[in-house]
């Protein structure tokens, strides 16, 4: 990462440059199905946290944000984005409970976390830091959102990096079912449709 800043609190950030010239923020607070809990979430994360990127994408569209995560590492598309130039951001960066791919409490994830003396949500932020994305964890959690952007003064060792990137049963949190397949009409009638059989 090219930029280092320092937050309020003296606490360190980085960013990424972009094509632009513009900068964005490595690490980001995620909004997205946050409901009413976002404003509280973001509150904690500008003026407790530090952040300095909050998810608004539902405000405005698409933007390059794809799921990323250990359980789903999207080599092949973070790969062409980077031989095109394309800056990534990466949304679940956490996986998800809810969507069935729960790494807070992979043995893996776990493992590496006590190893280095953080929590399991740390050292998957910082995975998608060492791969060159910035990422975008969610939480309403204040005591997790600011202990999410604690991740710029350590780096993940490269063995435990590698095992991090050998988690085996890829899976998608969100595979976009709900929102893009129509089973009767229209150009995407299954996910694999959706995803060009890339599952």
């Amino acid at each position: 990462m090219a930029h280092t800043t320092f937050t309020p609190e003296g606490q360190k950030t980085e960013s990424f440059r972009l094509l632009s010239g513009h900068k964005i923020p490595a690490v980001g607070l995620g909004t997205w199905q946050s409901g009413s809990q976002a404003s509280h979430a973001v509150f904690t994360a500008l003026l407790e946290g530090g952040y300095r990127h909050i998810d608004t994408a539902w405000e405005y569209g698409d933007q390059n944000e794809m799921e990323m995560h250990p359980g789903w590492r999207n080599d092949q598309m973070l790969q062409l984005c980077r031989m095109n130039g394309i800056h990534v951001t990466a949304y679940s960066p956490l996986g998800s409970q809810e969507g069935g791919r729960d790494l807070i409490h992979d043995q893996t994830v776990e493992r590496i976390a006590k190893k280095l003396n953080k929590t399991p949500g740390q050292v998957l932020v910082k995975w998608g830091l060492q791969r060159g994305t910035s990422v975008i964890p969610k939480s309403s959690n204040p005591e997790r959102i600011k202990e999410n952007i604690k991740v710029f003064d350590w780096v993940i060792p490269d063995q435990d990096f590698e095992a991090l990137n050998s988690i085996s049963d890829q899976k998608r949190v969100m595979d976009g079912e709900d929102m893009f397949v129509n089973k009767s009409e229209g150009p995407f009638r299954s996910v694999a449709d959706l995803w060009d059989h890339e599952d």
